[in-house]
C-alpha cells in the first residue's frame, strides 16, 4: 500500500511540474510575466472589483439579470438562518430569486428554501465548490457571477 502511495505522489508531482513548464512556456510565448499572468488568473477565482460592497452588487444584479425597476424590495430569507441569503422581489413580476454574496456557500444550508426549478439563484462563483454548483443546477436556476 504504502508503495502505491509513492508512486502516487511521484506521479503527481511529475504532472504539476509538467503543468508548471507549459504555463511558463504559454507565459513566456505571449511575452508577459509570471506575475502578469498569476494576476490575470485571479481574475477567474473572483471577478469582483476590490472594495466591492454587498448592496451595490445586489442592485447590479436587481437591475441587470432580473430587470426589475428601481422600486423592487428585499428582504432576508429567514428560514435560511447559516447563510445571508435575500430574498428579491419586484411588484411588477411574479418571479422573485435568492441572492447569497457570502464567501461559501453550503448546499445543506439552502436546503430550508426547498429550491425548484423555477427557483432562481445568485451566487458569487468562488464561494460554491463543483459539486455544489452541480446540486443547484440540478435543482433551481442558477447563476453564477
Amino acid at each position: 500500500m504504502s508503495r502505491m502511495r509513492e508512486k502516487g505522489n511521484s506521479v503527481s508531482a511529475e504532472s504539476d511540474d509538467k503543468v508548471a513548464g507549459r504555463i511558463r512556456q504559454l507565459v513566456r510565448d505571449k511575452g508577459s510575466s509570471l506575475e502578469e499572468y498569476l494576476d490575470q488568473m485571479t481574475l477567474f477565482l473572483d471577478p469582483l472589483v476590490d472594495g466591492w460592497k454587498s448592496d451595490d452588487l445586489m442592485l447590479e444584479m436587481v437591475l441587470k439579470e432580473a430587470g426589475f425597476q428601481l422600486d423592487y424590495h428585499v428582504e432576508r430569507a429567514e428560514k435560511v438562518r447559516a447563510q445571508n441569503v435575500f430574498r428579491v422581489s419586484d411588484k411588477n413580476s411574479s418571479r422573485p430569486f435568492y441572492i447569497c454574496l457570502d464567501c461559501e456557500v453550503r448546499l445543506e444550508n439552502l436546503e430550508p428554501l426547498e429550491p425548484t426549478s423555477e427557483t432562481r439563484m445568485i451566487s458569487r462563483a468562488g464561494s460554491v465548490n463543483d459539486g455544489t454548483a452541480a446540486n443547484l443546477a440540478t435543482r433551481c436556476m442558477q447563476r453564477l457571477i
